[in-house]
């Protein structure tokens, strides 16, 4: 939070002023959009917890939810659609090629965040690691995909998106297969590595395959409606 209060107050002072004639200014807040995606938001998001927290089951209070959720989302779809300046453009969202690339960043974000947001677990319940120990396996990804995710950037112009978007799921397909062996005090080259090391370095390659992806698909976007920037 503190950071983004600085970049709000660094943004206020450095970027330039709006020009009071230009028609950009004339636009509007979708003050309806807004609450009805919200309300669907809130709807679903109390249905899964609810959902969660009940052991027995689906209840009714849950489907109604799911229900209201649903609705809200109908009518937010057909404002959109009226609206001139719509909060979302739901037409861009329908445009095939621009769906395929959304669908494919919010698989990608469930299933590969959604799995390393589970190793801690997963070290804990086959290698009994303790909580310390499940950060320092962490930490070597997100400093892999950090460091991968520049170093991808300065060459996506040339290989565009498409390649690394495959090498990055063979890489992080491969980490995940690894990991899924159980491997305990394997050796390398007749190099013994301990657990907590070869973890660590299974869970680095699912960084290196995240940071090849990550400008990927972005770089995906923008090249299919470079002039939409703001919008995706």
């Amino acid at each position: 939070m503190f950071i983004g209060v600085i970049l709000l107050l660094f943004g206020t002072i450095m970027l330039p002023r709006s020009n009071p004639t230009n028609s950009s200014s004339s636009r509007q807040i979708d003050i309806a959009g807004v609450g009805l995606f919200v309300g669907a938001i809130l709807a679903v998001l109390y249905a899964i917890t609810n959902w969660a927290n009940n052991s027995a089951g689906v209840g009714i209070i849950t489907w109604v939810l799911f229900a209201i959720g649903g609705a809200l989302f109908v009518l937010f779809i057909r404002h959109e659609d009226k609206r001139t300046q719509p909060m979302i453009d739901t037409k861009l969202l329908r445009w095939h090629p621009f769906l395929a690339v959304n669908i494919y960043n919010f698989i990608f974000v469930a299933v590969v965040f959604g799995l390393v947001s589970f190793i801690p677990y997963y070290a804990t319940v086959a290698y009994g690691m303790a909580a310390g120990q499940d950060s320092l396996i962490l930490t070597p990804r997100s400093v892999a995909m950090i460091v991968v995710s520049a170093i991808t950037s300065l060459f996506i112009i040339r290989f565009r998106y498409r390649l690394p978007m495959i090498i990055s799921l063979i890489i992080i397909s491969l980490s995940l297969f690894l990991l899924s062996r159980g491997y305990h005090n394997a050796a390398i080259l007749g190099l013994g590595l301990d657990n907590l090391v070869l973890l660590a370095l299974l869970v680095m390659l699912a960084g290196i395959g995240m940071g090849i992806a990550n400008p990927a698909a972005n770089n995906a976007a923008l090249d299919l409606i470079p002039e939409k920037v703001a919008a995706e």
